[in-house]
């Protein structure tokens, strides 16, 4: 905690020294969450429903820091993970035409629902996809073009294989898109690709790559007080570059020696009505599935593994205090091998402060 306290305190020394004439701003949410949840028999492994609370601190409660001066602007953004985790650290510069970002963002995929169960689910993995924030370079256009280099997605067991394996990266992940405003109407394409291979070494000799890309697009049209947002997306081995979702991994093949791809499908709608300037009503649903040559049931025929979630709720603004009832289902479906995997209801709250 002392090492924390210092690194603040030495943080908000240079700020104010390097940034005496700019313009500085703190902000913060904390967020609290307040769910029953009931599960099904397939999701609680043994022959009955249970029903719990579920009551927490979320841990994407977070503080942050504002800059701007002239044409630079900075953000410094914590998240309340234990310990305390850095959600964002980026610096942006205006030039005639278009903007240099560098430091942790978010990608061009961060499109998602309003669903606030849990810590904020925004339908992820269910329909929406979410690359979350990593080391960037990223160029901006004036017009609403994006061009990004993020630090590539790593995992220990990325294709189903055993942590022993070598990743040989030579490129960072690719991330381009376009972002129009046009009166009452947003639309925005993107597309995603990574790309590493394994190396072979010295307990198994397995040498072959895994390829990912996704493309995803998302649209909103404000009808005021109604307001109807709709997305799409679509890819291969999606889970190999950080994506939540139902089995989106590669498979590995031990006798062809090769990766298998995993496709991966989702989409969500969305509607919202503004009832007054304090209280919206918004309900959304979601779906995702993927699949395999490696997912079949008993019978040797392929199957997909599938997962949705929809919810509705009711948001109330009280100066900075929102309360946001909602109620739901999240819905697992089967397994890759055809097994269900069980859903749940969940009804409650999220209690959040905007300071």
């Amino acid at each position: 905690m002392r090492k924390i306290m210092l690194i603040l305190g030495l943080l908000s020394m240079s700020a104010y020294y390097l940034f005496a004439e700019a313009d500085i701003k703190p902000y913060g949410s904390a967020r609290l969450g307040y769910w029953y949840e009931n599960l099904n028999k397939d999701m609680t492994g043994y022959d009955k429903t249970d029903m719990d609370l579920n009551y927490m601190l979320q841990t994407n409660s977070r503080f942050g820091v504002n800059f701007k001066n002239d044409n630079l602007t900075a953000k410094v953004e914590l998240g309340s993970k234990d310990p305390l985790n850095l959600r964002l650290l980026w610096a942006k510069f205006k030039f005639t035409g278009y903007s240099v970002l560098i430091g942790q963002d978010n990608d061009g995929t961060n499109e998602y629902s309003a669903q606030v169960y849990g810590e904020d689910l925004n339908l992820i993995g269910y329909g929406a996809v979410d690359g979350g924030r990593n080391p960037m370079v990223k160029m901006e256009l004036d017009n609403g073009f994006y061009f990004s280099l993020i630090k590539l997605y790593t995992d220990k067991d990325p294709a189903s294989v055993s942590d022993t394996k070598k990743m040989d990266i030579l490129f960072p992940k690719l991330n381009l898109g376009y972002k129009i405003k046009m009166d009452n109407l947003y639309f925005h394409p993107t597309f995603v690709y990574q790309s590493y291979s394994y190396d072979k070494d010295a307990t198994t000799v397995i040498d072959g790559s895994v390829n990912s890309w996704l493309v995803a697009c998302t649209a909103q049209m404000n009808l005021d007080p109604l307001t109807i947002r709709a997305h799409v997306n679509y890819g291969i081995n999606t889970g190999n570059m950080g994506y939540k979702g139902p089995s989106n991994k590669a498979k590995w093949d031990s006798e062809k020696n090769e990766t298998i791809d995993t496709t991966t499908m989702g989409g969500f709608g969305e509607i919202a009505f503004k009832m007054n300037d304090t209280m919206t009503f918004d309900s959304g649903v979601g779906f995702a599935s993927s699949a395999n040559d490696t997912f079949v049931d008993a019978n040797n025929k392929k199957i997909s593994d599938s997962q949705m979630s929809a919810y509705a709720q009711m948001k109330i603004k009280m100066s900075k205090l929102q309360l946001i009832p909602e109620i739901g289902i999240v819905d697992n479906m089967k397994k890759t091998d055809d097994t269900k995997e069980g859903s749940k209801l969940y009804f409650g709250t999220q209690l959040r402060m905007d300071f």
